[in-house]
């Protein structure tokens, strides 16, 4: 159905990092160029910071006991990615219109800095909202393009691969917000099929939609994380994240060659690597 989370999963080993363990590049960099579509209600408003009002992530997905971030909130329903001062892309499924796109919260630094943190805020500066719904597809090509009502000065957006093509085995990250959570870095994946869609075996889950799918040679964006394998198994009553086995076909992604056509020939200035 139009407009649903599609399923995620993890590859193997659980490879998502937050913040404060990811190389610093990565995050001083890329992870800052990413963020979270959120509801009006995800957010109170406390002096100059919004606060981050959400039931945890074990509670939400009645979780078994000891599963990766189960103690932090669970806030937002999908993720995206700057690609010009005020250019947001993310999945045609996450936004469905100019309404839904107006009463939508697009959140900068929802993340975990340090291993104590239990409470999260964002700044205000960090809140945006959206002016325009530029384009849309679902289907065959899954994305969006929103323009923000103002523009974001105090971070670089990404670079876009324009020319050449991925190719399998090609290592590839992806950088967002599975099931609803403070950022989460997952390196490590491999591209295991090119053409209309690319699949790869990165780590990810519902509200992941819309997450940056980047290449760690090149720290070019290669395309749109939309869809995938199944999140949970249930066992004894409760859920615990699926993991595949080898037997996946990998989680879906709209290239980012899709979406050239409407987006501005910018580039800038940022490292490729993603190492320290």
């Amino acid at each position: 159905m139009e407009g649903s989370y599609k399923p995620k999963a993890i590859y193997g080993q659980d490879n998502r990092l937050d913040w404060f363990e990811a190389p610093g590049q990565t995050t001083s960099y890329w992870a800052r160029a990413t963020l979270a579509l959120m509801p009006s209600q995800s957010l109170k408003l406390e002096g100059d910071e919004f606060r981050v009002v959400a039931d945890s992530y074990g509670n939400l997905m009645n979780l078994c006991p000891g599963q990766k971030f189960n103690s932090q909130p669970s806030a937002s329903f999908c993720s995206g990615f700057l690609v010009a001062d005020d250019l947001v892309v993310t999945a045609g499924h996450c936004v469905r219109s100019q309404s839904e796109c107006e009463q939508t919260l697009f959140v900068f630094d929802y993340n975990k800095q340090d291993e104590a943190q239990e409470n999260y805020s964002v700044p205000q500066s960090s809140v945006y909202r959206c002016s325009q719904l530029v384009t849309r597809e679902v289907g065959a090509n899954d994305f969006a393009i929103v323009q923000l009502q103002k523009p974001v000065l105090d971070r670089t957006p990404l670079n876009l691969r324009r020319d050449g093509n991925l190719r399998v085995g090609e290592e590839v990250m992806l950088i967002g917000h599975p099931m609803g959570l403070p950022s989460k870095i997952a390196e490590g994946g491999r591209v295991l099929k090119v053409g209309d869609k690319i699949h790869a075996s990165v780590d990810a889950f519902a509200a992941n939609s819309g997450s940056v799918i980047l290449n760690m040679a090149t720290g070019l964006v290669e395309g749109i994380l939309v869809a995938g394998e199944a999140d949970f198994q249930v066992e004894n009553g409760c859920r615990r994240e699926a993991v595949c086995d080898g037997a996946c076909e990998g989680e879906v992604i709209t290239p980012i060659s899709k979406l050239l056509d409407h987006l501005p020939n910018n580039k800038y200035e940022i490292p490729i690597s993603c190492n320290p």
